[in-house]
């Protein structure tokens, strides 16, 4: 990954302060990228990429998106993208998706698309990639340039559908950016010209309308072809030059040059608004808008790209350390970015408690003007160019740890900023070239060409209050009154947990040749799972899992929630969250512990060279965990601001309450009522992980780019060197127990009025065996395949229902298999109908004949036969391998299951999981709650 993505996810504008002229001028592509253009101005970039193994990946980028519509056209460039699958010259209609699925390329996960403001991208993942199958994507990326049917019938079908999706995304957190974006751009496209569309203009849209847009922007000067991975590159640039040579652009076409904002200027005004629901959470944005030059790649706009990164960074580390203790984990944002060659946006915003909104700008507008005042440090500078230096020389020393769909997606991202996609070793000459100017002066003076006139204040606040912009201008203006001292570098305090005693000696050493799992025991009693492999270059997993030791989990309602939030909050003993944060900036480290019925567990991706110093902060919070009141405060502090806004999603509380509607019986699964919430301290938890640490079980699994006697050496001086007093280990019995079945369960969600989540669950306690994981699996699939069909397809009432499933990784654990929608309230019991219909067919095998089995086998067997290439199917494969040495072979049992399997199998699956007394229904509808 390049530099410039890695450490500027948005772009702006910047005061070149420097003479350049002793750095060349020009940049040059990566040469690992074989970029071409033909004829007709279409550009291709082709990349020979090893990871995964024989994947294909395949982009299609169109430079038109939803910035082109007109008042009367809102969402058509969307519609436009799903009539792409609706069938072409070559490609009857329903046969597109029919043809990929057989492909083995799963719609949704494989096969999409996605509208933009400013760009159409469609997108192919062939996961077992082959020539064929290379010519058959190009082939269907040909047919959606300029073969379209666009036909009626078509279009009737898929509006329902575009119109679902619509409904679907509503919520009041995008009705607050639609009002933001109104206040900052009145006189510009940006305020209205969202890529979902509006449901009236789709609901009117003609094949007109959808063909004017077609002939004017679906042209090859405006399309990209991106293929990555197991490629030939001469073969397939044959393969692009032969299908697409003869794309010729519309008499209409817009050339892109043509595609212009309004250009903003200066503003002289200071400006203020607010949006206001109890659903939301209260934070407060300060920032500035101001036109910019828009430079072609070069040296002057990456010096510009890494001054913009510098301020960024440097005023993100000043906000958060003015923040108040009780205030640490309050999300902070600082963005430095170019809105769509608009001109450069520039804010900082804060979260707050609702009634401290006032102190949160007054910290915005000093923070800010003490940097336009005094500057920065060298001090301040130096350490983030070193944080610049350490990533550079991270992707020259693993240049192939991107794999293909990353590099895809990098390059679609470079394509749509005009950027170059650099060699690492470029772009290291270029950093050490430019970094003798990246000085504290010279940031000081860019940063005050970036904030030059006035500034904008935007409230979103959960409880309304009279003539709040009169507020918020008067708050900014007494601020601006009150004297600002400089800036005092805090001294930064040394981690105190870098030595934990003698290094352990492990007492046992064991090796699985055919797995190439190595599991060794020290003399502590921790338990050490090592599995190199070379998937990620220069990464690793560490996984932790500490069982409960001689003091169980109390059933305390709401005691996992409190640890989930707030647990890492709490910091170290020696170090709060808001110093740790100093201390470890930059170094990759993180933690992120959570709680269940079976212990407390974590894992993390961590460069392979900091293995030893991400060991060494887990077992500081094993160990030396804060607990301190701060975070306590913080957690019941944000229960009560949130008592609205976590229910105003009816998909997002439906997942929150998932685990409480499979175990009803067990209190520990409850997320908490508000007032349980509250009654939750550390006092309770403190006790319970001190045993666990001291007299649990404690495994670490590390899967990964790992050399295997520094593995083992890390974990000696970390985990393997404290001093514990471990139980006598014994297997623990799992017991699981169904819910009381059939049930129904009502929730109530505060979002938007209309949406209603629907979902059929049926859980199970008998899917532990390889075969029935393997026929739950597929039968997964298939009903996928069904209620895309029946739900999205015919209906048009859903937008994207999907299958969910899991199978137990113990027997008699429990495991279950079910699907969701979400859908408009008046389709209710409509949808209701048909799924049960659905079910009941399926159960007697009208709805499965070979072709579909066909679609929902394909795309199974090669996602499985690759699953193995990845570090997350070794990491479950390592540590299950103690109790299951045999577990890693269950990939392979689980793919003969599944291609031996016939209609018949499917038929029997169904009625053994998916019967009516079987199922638990979960309908989640907007109205008060009654937790």
């Amino acid at each position: 990954m390049s530099l410039f993505t890695r450490l500027m996810p948005f772009f702006g504008a910047c005061y070149i302060i420097m003479s350049l002229h002793s750095v060349a001028n020009e940049l040059t592509p990566d040469p690992r990228i074989h970029q071409g253009r033909l004829a007709n101005g279409l550009t291709y970039q082709l990349m020979v990429h090893p990871y995964p193994k024989k994947a294909i990946i395949m982009r299609m980028q169109i430079a038109g998106g939803s910035l082109v519509e007109s008042e009367q056209q809102q969402g058509l460039m969307h519609l436009l993208e799903h009539m792409a699958f609706k069938g072409s010259r070559s490609v009857p209609q329903g046969d597109m998706i029919a043809q990929l699925e057989k492909l083995g390329l799963s719609f949704g996960s494989d096969t999409n698309a996605i509208t933009e403001h400013h760009q159409t991208v469609y997108q192919f993942n062939i996961i077992e990639g082959s020539q064929d199958k290379l010519t058959t994507g190009l082939m269907l990326m040909r047919e959606i340039g300029d073969q379209l049917t666009l036909t009626p019938e078509a279009l009737a079908q898929e509006k329902p559908i575009v119109m679902a999706e619509i409904r679907e995304k509503q919520s009041i957190e995008l009705d607050n950016y639609q009002y933001q974006q109104a206040f900052l751009y009145p006189d510009s496209p940006l305020a209205s010209r969202l890529p979902i569309g509006l449901e009236s203009a789709v609901s009117q849209a003609t094949v007109a309308q959808l063909r004017d847009l077609y002939q004017r922007f679906y042209t090859p000067e405006r399309t990209t072809i991106i293929v990555a991975g197991d490629i030939d590159i001469a073969a397939t640039e044959r393969q692009i030059q032969q299908s697409f040579a003869n794309w010729q652009p519309h008499p209409q076409a817009v050339l892109v040059s043509d595609d212009p904002l309004p250009t903003l200027t200066v503003q002289q005004e200071l400006r203020a608004d607010s949006f206001f629901d109890p659903r939301l959470p209260t934070t407060v944005t300060l920032g500035m808008l101001q036109p910019q030059d828009v430079l072609a790649d070069g040296i002057a706009r990456r010096h510009r790209m890494l001054n913009d990164w510098l301020i960024r960074h440097l005023l993100y580390r000043r906000l958060t350390a003015h923040l108040p203790e009780e205030d640490m984990g309050r999300r902070v944002n600082v963005a430095l970015f170019e809105e769509f060659k608009h001109g450069l946006r520039f804010e900082l915003s804060l979260n707050s408690a609702p009634h401290q909104w006032r102190e949160s700008l007054t910290l915005l507008e000093q923070t800010m003007r003490q940097a336009l005042v005094g500057g920065f440090t060298e001090q301040e500078v130096n350490r983030a160019l070193d944080l610049i230096e350490q990533d550079i020389q991270h992707a020259l020393a693993q240049p192939l740890s991107v794999n293909s769909f990353g590099l895809a997606e990098q390059l679609v991202d470079f394509n749509a900023r005009g950027l170059y996609f650099l060699d690492p070793k470029q772009e290291w000459a270029l950093f050490q070239q430019l970094k003798p100017s990246l000085t504290a002066s010279a940031l000081h003076e860019a940063l005050k060409q970036r904030w030059r006139g006035e500034p904008w204040i935007y409230l979103t606040h959960s409880q309304p209050e009279e003539q709040v912009a009169k507020q918020l201008l008067s708050v900014y203006q007494q601020s601006q009154q009150q004297p600002i001292s400089a800036h005092q570098e805090q001294k930064l305090t040394p981690f105190a947990y870098a030595n934990f005693g003698k290094p352990g000696k492990f007492i046992a050493d064991k090796r699985d040749e055919q797995a190439g799992i190595r599991q060794l025991v020290f003399a502590n009693g921790v338990r050490l799972s090592l599995r190199p492999t070379q998937f990620e270059l220069g990464q690793a997993i560490v996984q932790l899992k500490v069982g409960f030791g001689d003091v169980a989990l109390p059933k305390s309602e709401g005691l996992i929630t409190l640890f989930q939030r707030s647990f890492v909050l709490g910091g170290l003993a020696e170090h709060s969250y808001a110093e740790l944060g100093q201390i470890l900036a930059g170094q990759g480290l993180a933690v992120g512990w959570k709680l269940s019925e079976q212990g407390f567990n974590d894992a993390v991706s961590v460069r392979t060279e900091r293995l030893r110093a991400q060991l060494g902060l887990h077992t500081a919070f094993l160990i030396a965990p804060g607990f301190r009141p701060e975070a306590l405060h913080q957690f019941r502090q944000q229960v009560r601001e949130h008592a609205f806004s976590r229910h105003t999603n009816a998909e997002t509380l439906f997942w929150q309450r998932f685990a409480e509607l499979l175990h009803p019986e067990d209190i520990n699964y409850a997320l908490g009522r508000d007032q349980e919430l509250l009654k939750r301290d550390f006092s309770e938890i403190a006790p319970v992980l001190a045993s666990a640490v001291d007299r649990g079980l404690l495994e670490v699994t590390i899967v990964g780019d790992i050399d295997e006697s520094q593995a083992i050496q890390a974990v000696a001086e970390t985990l393997g060197a404290i001093e514990r007093h471990p139980l006598p280990i014994t297997k623990r019995p799992v017991v699981a127990r169904l819910p009381e079945l059939p049930a129904s369960r009502q929730l109530s969600h505060q979002g938007a009025v209309d949406s209603t989540a629907l979902a059929w669950i049926w859980p199970n306690l008998d899917s532990y065996s390889v075969e029935q994981a393997a026929k739950i699996l597929l039968l997964d699939r298939v009903l996928q395949l069904l209620i895309t069909e029946e739900l999205r397809v015919q209906a048009g009432m859903s937008y994207s229902p999907y299958t969910f499933h899991s199978s137990a990784k113990e027997p008699s654990e429990l495991g279950y298999i079910g699907l969701f929608a979400l859908v408009d309230r008046q389709h209710v019991l409509s949808i209701e109908g048909k799924v049960d219909t659905l079910i009941e067919q399926l159960g007697s095998g009208q709805r499965i004949d070979a072709d579909l089995l066909a679609r929902a086998k394909q795309p199974l067997l090669q996602s499985i036969a690759h699953v193995s290439n990845s570090n997350g199917f070794w990491l479950e494969a390592t540590a299950m391998g103690r109790t299951q040495p045999e577990y890693y072979q269950r990939v392979q049992q689980i793919y003969d299951h599944i291609a031996a399997a016939d209609i018949q199998s499917v038929q029997a699956s169904a009625k053994r999981y998916l019967s009516k007394d079987k199922c638990l229904k979960v309908i989640t509808s907007f109205g008060e709650s009654v937790d």
